[in-house]
């Protein structure tokens, strides 16, 4: 057993605990408030502001967390060294960053019987096992506590001889699938809303990994994926279908988290990596028992949100779009059923009847632009001018929302967009499922506008180094989920397993009395109402995304009989609807009481988690306590 923190080959820079034999974080250490690496130059905010642990199980100086460093495994197979090593390496960065001690276990430890003190063990990349080793694996499982593994776990026997996939399919419950087309590109993974491994993690987001060696998934009997695979070609996507390559059990015998791949083989940019570590934190809270509260992504309970949206297409016929707009303010109007729309004005001057009742009907009105042709392949200062002129011709001030047609945008377009102040873009071709802020930097280089206190230009390197006066573009994103199928009751199905938002595209001109669109909207409505799904303007929801992140629970006190949590909103409006979601492991659940400030919505003792919606928000003073008998 290697009685240390830092990793044997000296890649942990010892400039991070200088090689402290007992795990603390002196002054020049990173404090952990700030940092969750699993790369070393990624940084972000921890605990995430959606999501609050009590963790003080892992914390502290007791060392409740190992990971099994395997040299058998490194032999198996080559290029296996450098997986396992790396695999191991990340593993540690993750946990220095979270202040959590851990200990590193051989192979010989694996084959004795596991202390009780783990509660989590960790084994990345060992696909070798002997017979031994395996059985302490499955003891260990079966005492309760939480196992996370990667790779093809026991594939191999101790002398690296294939044994197959027995010893996965039995300790995991699971089909091991390898005749899969290979994905040279790497592929998704999903990470839906079924299973407590999501919180924190926007609806939907898409994990990117790496091509994997020896490509495998698996195909879960019994235990809960956390996602299913996404395919880069779409023709491969079939032979993929209701595979996963990761797999959660949380059931009384059977607490682990298998992934295929390794924590090296996430992508490299931010959000993937805050949101594999998020992956990673639930995985860890859920298995130790750790208390949380989590704030839901609708306002009171709603299962999803839905905008119904009618947009404009290229090139569309403008009589033909105008008259069935008149058919489709009267559908919603019978249905009471709030729209967005995005108007090009030159054809709205032309019917200002059909305007008028759109005004009158109290739907939000976008902006499209002047007239239908597309605006990028225009100046920006052309692009401006459209612009301009389209709010003149709607009578508005100040584009709330602009979908350029097509959903296409360009450098210009974007420049032109920041210039008239325009709060949100409808953008299309996107993976998101949530609202989001548009990723100028990939359309526009600011590079030149960046003004240093010093009164130097320069490049993005100099004004990291002499923060910008000038304040960059602060755009919003509606997510587009439109693959031109016009097949809305997938996409709905889709979004709704997330919890995500479906901007629903209506295009008017297709807009008939029996349509087979007209009878798909009508069905997906019903559904909605059923299934308590959030019908608004995307404005409403844009507005409550917005407050939404600036509210953060924590949980300031966690006893033996009661939680007390502290919302912080840094937001002087009232903020209504919120409803926290909270994990209390061990708690009888029909005995929870809760404090005056809240109220108790649902209770699920299965997975032991209560709702509690918490209505009005103010800006500060704000909690709620919770407690349960002894």
């Amino acid at each position: 057993m290697q009685e240390r923190y830092t990793y044997h080959t000296g890649r942990l820079m010892r400039a991070i605990c200088l090689g402290i034999a007992v795990f603390t974080l002196s002054a020049a250490c990173p404090t952990g408030l700030d940092a969750q690496p699993v790369d070393r130059y990624v940084y972000f905010e921890h605990p995430a502001r959606s999501i609050t642990y009590d963790a003080s199980t892992l914390t502290g100086s007791k060392r409740r967390v190992a990971i099994v460093r395997s040299e058998q495994s490194m032999r198996v197979a080559p290029g296996a060294e450098r997986l396992v090593e790396d695999a191991v390496y990340h593993w540690e960065l993750l946990l220095l960053g979270l202040e959590i001690p851990y200990q590193i276990l051989d192979d010989n430890d694996l084959g004795k019987r596991i202390p009780d003190a783990y509660q989590v063990l960790i084994l990345p990349g060992v696909e070798s096992l002997s017979a031994g080793q395996k059985q302490r694996i499955l003891e260990y499982m079966a005492s309760g506590r939480g196992l996370i593994a990667s790779g093809r776990t026991g594939f191999y026997d101790e002398h690296g001889v294939s044994r197959g996939a027995g010893f996965m399919e039995n300790a995991f419950d699971v089909d091991l699938i390898e005749d899969l087309p290979e994905q040279p590109h790497g592929m998704y993974q999903t990470i839906d809303a079924a299973t407590m491994l999501s919180r924190g993690i926007p609806p939907g987001f898409l994990l990117n990994v790496h091509a994997q060696r020896q490509l495998s998934a698996v195909l879960p009997r019994a235990h809960q994926a956390p996602g299913t695979i996404k395919t880069f070609e779409s023709g491969d996507q079939a032979a993929f279908d209701g595979a996963t390559l990761m797999l959660l059990g949380a059931s009384s015998d059977a607490r682990f988290f298998w992934m295929r791949f390794q924590p090296q083989d996430i992508a490299r940019d931010a959000g993937q990596q805050k949101n594999y570590q998020r992956l990673i934190v639930n995985a860890l809270a859920s298995f130790t028992g750790s208390r949380s509260v989590f704030v839901e992504n609708w306002p009171s309970g709603h299962s999803m949100a839905l905008t119904v949206s009618a947009l404009p297409s290229p090139g569309f016929d403008p009589m033909s779009y105008l008259t069935n707009v008149s058919q489709f303010v009267d559908y919603a109007s019978r249905n009471d059923v709030p729209v967005s729309y995005y108007l090009s004005s030159s054809e709205v001057t032309l019917f200002p009847g059909v305007f008028k009742r759109i005004i009158d009907s109290g739907a939000e009105i976008g902006l499209s632009s002047d007239t239908d042709r597309m605006l990028i392949a225009d100046s920006t200062e052309t692009q401006v001018e459209r612009l301009l002129r389209a709010l003149d011709a709607l009578g508005r001030n100040q584009a709330h929302g602009v979908y350029p047609q097509g959903g296409f945008l360009g450098p210009n377009s974007i420049r032109a967009l920041d210039q008239i102040g325009a709060a949100y873009v409808i953008e299309s071709g996107g993976s998101e499922m949530v609202p989001g802020q548009l990723d100028w930097w990939k359309y526009a280089d600011y590079r030149a506008d960046f003004v240093a206190p010093n009164g130097k230009r320069g490049p993005a390197s100099a004004a990291a180094e002499n923060p910008p006066t000038r304040r960059l573009p602060q755009i919003a994103t509606i997510p587009l989920l439109d693959d031109g199928s016009k097949e809305f009751l997938k996409v709905y199905n889709r979004i709704r397993a997330v919890a995500g938002y479906f901007f629903l595209p209506f295009y008017p001109e297709l807009f008939r009395p029996y349509s087979s669109e007209r009878n798909e909207l009508d069905g997906i409505l019903r559904l909605a109402r059923r299934e308590n799904v959030w019908i608004a303007t995307a404005s409403d929801v844009l507005v409550w995304w917005r407050k939404r992140a600036n509210l953060r629970p924590e949980i300031v006190f966690s006893g033996e009989n009661e939680m007390r949590i502290e919302l912080q909103w840094n937001v002087a409006n009232t903020l209504k609807g919120v409803v926290l979601d909270v994990h209390l492991p061990g708690v009888l659940q029909q005995n929870i009481h809760v404090s005056e400030s809240g109220s108790l919505l649902s209770q699920d003792p299965e997975h032991e988690r209560i709702r509690i919606k918490m209505d009005p928000l103010t800006g500060d003073g704000n909690h709620v306590v919770i407690s349960w008998d002894r």
